[in-house]
């Protein structure tokens, strides 16, 4: 993390995140990744992202921010909670296709396309 810090506002145009699990270093690596990544176009995904964030998940995700492994959704499905809820609360609603994750920065806005 350190590392990321050193690193110039927007110079960066891709980012691939893939480092814990746990609420607080998903939501550090996410954070630092809109500080780094080119507002004009860039993008930014990762991984272990097993379902959409919804409701459901965002209450059990909040019960188990510090849990670094899957937990079990409603339905059965397991998913990485603190992962779902850095993603959340940093983007809302992201690109999903089995468990890769991406959004695109443009003009300073995240988006979907």
């Amino acid at each position: 993390m350190l590392a990321l810090s050193l690193l110039k506002e927007q110079s960066i145009d891709f980012i691939y995140i893939d480092g814990g699990h746990d609420y607080q270093n998903a939501k550090n690596d996410i954070v630092q990744s809109k500080r780094l990544i080119n507002k004009t176009f860039g993008i930014i995904c990762g991984d272990d992202l097993e379902l959409a964030p919804s409701e459901s998940l965002i209450k059990i995700a909040r019960n188990n921010m510090v849990t670094d492994s899957c937990v079990l959704s409603d339905d059965g499905y397991g998913f990485h909670p603190g992962v779902c809820l850095a993603i959340y609360e940093e983007f809302g609603n992201v690109n999903l296709d089995n468990g890769f994750w991406w959004i695109f920065c443009k003009e300073g806005d995240f988006v979907l396309k």
